[in-house]
């Protein structure tokens, strides 16, 4: 018997209050469920597209790249390039922005817009 599995592996960074560089690992499985794998302090290293492709590929060794479909992160230059450099190192795992980002973007983007606009007549009506 043959069990073929689909996961996909997330990456997100963020600064912590205390000024650590925090990055975490979450693995999802193709009905849905997500699962925090590793959560790093990567402050010591320069956030390198190449540096965090190491990263990457350090879980996929751990897991397995064979049980891997794809790699997902934000559309950050060196978040980009390090989904292009997994993707070329493991051609059978996709290189997918996290549409969700994106939708935050251009929702940040509207509003403020949208704040402007108001902005615009409330000065000159008021």
């Amino acid at each position: 018997m043959i069990i073929i599995t689909f996961l996909i592996i997330g990456l997100d960074g963020w600064t912590n209050p205390a000024g650590y560089s925090i990055y975490n690992f979450i693995i999802m499985t193709h009905d849905r469920q997500e699962f925090l794998y590793q959560l790093r302090d990567l402050s010591i290293i320069r956030h390198t597209a190449q540096n965090l492709a190491e990263e990457i590929d350090k879980v996929l060794q751990k897991v397995g790249p064979d049980k891997f479909a794809a790699v997902v992160t934000d559309n950050a230059s060196n978040c980009a390039l390090a989904r292009s450099i997994i993707s070329e190192k493991y051609p059978f795992i996709f290189n997918t922005r996290c549409i969700a980002h994106c939708v935050n973007l251009i929702t940040k983007d509207v509003l403020g817009m949208i704040s402007i606009f108001i902005s615009i007549i409330f000065f000159y009506f008021c």
